[in-house]
């Protein structure tokens, strides 16, 4: 594939993600146009989330079935018009309806870019390079609108308008990943799949139940934090952009290091983010602590995800890769909600802090299973 092709996909990819990474601001407008309680706005996630992860389940029986440049356009251009119901809507009910067919949409061109993109050689290196740009655009949408002026509609309509941009661009999508046809390792079935493969799945998932749950209160948290719409708005726009530094990292030291100590690292610092969101006061700290999850995030995520390609004997799995943030944001926000609810945003913070903790051990411990694959083939191959 031509890096004119790969950066195509990645841009289409990067649009779709927009509307999840700035959901910390959506959140808020959301909450105020509709005086959404806490459990309320865990729910309303949960709708795209659930929309999404079924989507995105049902990608390996799919996805080698049908013409994806369709699938991407239909997609983006339902997203673009359907979007601009959600500030009219009434209802909880027609409000979680309309998000539910929202991230459906979204998770539709999500599987589909993956897949395209985790079959490249380094697919720890592009998933940073896709994790970047989802960054840039986020950031420069946050930094060039005036967010807190907008109100809910005037957002909505930015949104769609880059939805309209991602609608132009895949008109130029690569004619040769048209379908995605399977490859010589893709001929197994599903079903076959190694077991370390089907753990990658389930430690994404643990992984994206803390960071989703974070992200998605982020709002919320920076008003516990006593800070203002404004203020919020700048420190979660300016995380978005220093997280570069993380993918960009982590796309430079891919494939460069035999331990898996950068990134350990690098997912201890996450936790401690975590739990720093749900307990600092006043802007400096809040602001450092949303630094640092957003760089360090953005430096893990990658090589959790090529974990996928390297384990995935079928080369059909890495569909599922938005499936696993799409559970997460099943299982984490709800639960972070009622978690605030009924305790305080620190000790919620602390459970989500406890879950990344676990993710990043079973990274560790799967990290370990590969090296043993390699050297136990690196002998087979001597004999």
């Amino acid at each position: 594939m031509r890096l004119s092709s790969t950066a195509i996909v990645i841009l289409v990819g990067s649009i779709a993600a927009l509307p999840p990474n700035i959901m910390p601001i959506l959140s808020a407008q959301l909450v105020e146009t509709f005086s959404l309680k806490d459990t309320q706005l865990g729910y309303f996630v949960a709708a795209g989330t659930i929309a999404g992860a079924i989507a995105s389940l049902t990608a390996p029986f799919w996805v080698t079935r049908v013409r994806i440049v369709w699938a991407v356009l239909g997609s983006l251009a339902i997203y673009a018009g359907a979007i601009h119901a959600l500030p009219s809507v009434s209802g909880t009910a027609a409000l979680y309806s309309l998000q539910f067919l929202l991230g459906g949409c979204l998770v539709v061109v999500s599987s589909v870019c993956s897949s395209v993109l985790l079959r490249r050689p380094n697919p720890a290196r592009v998933m940073s390079l896709k994790i970047s740009c989802d960054v840039l655009i986020a950031s420069a949408f946050l930094m060039c609108l005036p967010v807190a002026d907008l109100g809910l509609a005037g957002l909505v309509k930015a949104i769609s308008l880059c939805f309209v941009v991602g609608l132009f661009i895949a008109c130029f999508w690569p004619r040769h990943v048209s379908r995605l046809d399977l490859s010589e390792r893709a001929i197994e079935r599903v079903t076959l799949a190694s077991g370390t493969t089907w753990w990658v799945l389930l430690t994404l998932v643990v992984f994206y139940t803390a960071g989703v749950s974070g992200w998605n209160y982020l709002g919320r948290l920076a008003l516990s934090a006593g800070l203002d719409t404004q203020q919020s708005a700048s420190a979660i726009a300016s995380g978005l952009l220093v997280g570069i530094v993380g993918s960009l990292g982590a796309a430079t030291l891919a494939g460069r290091f035999r331990s898996t100590l950068p990134e350990t690292l690098s997912g201890i610092a996450f936790v401690g983010s975590l739990a720093a969101l749900g307990s600092v006061k006043g802007f400096a700290p809040f602001l450092v602590a949303v630094l640092l999850f957003n760089v360090s995030w953005n430096f893990f995520i990658p090589f959790l995800m090529g974990l996928l390609a390297v384990h995935d004997h079928t080369g059909r799995l890495s569909t599922l890769l938005p499936a696993t943030a799409m559970l997460g944001g099943v299982l984490g926000p709800p639960m972070t909600g009622n978690l605030i609810e009924v305790f305080s945003y620190g000790s919620a913070m602390n459970v989500m802090a406890g879950m990344a903790a676990l993710s990043i051990a079973g990274y560790v411990l799967l990290g370990r299973v590969r090296k043993a694959g390699r050297k136990a083939g690196t002998q087979t191959a001597l004999l």
